[in-house]
């Protein structure tokens, strides 16, 4: 029988990063990225933005997924576009914010693409 179940270690080395048990065995959770370079795609409105998006929600959150979406927002800085973010940022953020982030983000799929 399979079992699995997640844990956060906030108070030790592993702080902020999220692993899995299998049938009692420890494994690390991948986070799927791109890579894209910031600087040439994003403008400043797009920096202020995603600085808007991480004010608006619980970089504590490490229940809900709140950490998560924050280091992906943070990670937007320099250039990792993290195959979740959407996820997250829907449920995390207004309809508005998301839609926003959403527009902004296809900038880099774009570049990507090219």
């Amino acid at each position: 029988m399979l079992t699995l179940r997640e844990e956060n270690h906030e108070n030790s080395w592993l702080h902020r990063r999220s692993f899995v048990y299998l049938q009692g065995k420890l494994i690390i959770k991948v986070m799927k990225h791109s890579r894209f370079n910031r600087h040439e795609i994003f403008e400043m409105s797009d920096t202020s933005f995603v600085l808007d998006c991480i004010q608006k929600i619980d970089k504590y959150d490490y229940d809900n997924g709140g950490a998560e979406l924050s280091n992906m927002l943070f990670g937007l800085f320099d250039g990792y576009l993290y195959d979740k973010i959407y996820t997250y940022a829907y449920e995390h953020l207004s309809i508005e914010m998301y839609n926003e982030l959403e527009e902004r983000l296809k900038k880099v799929h774009l570049s990507l693409a090219a």
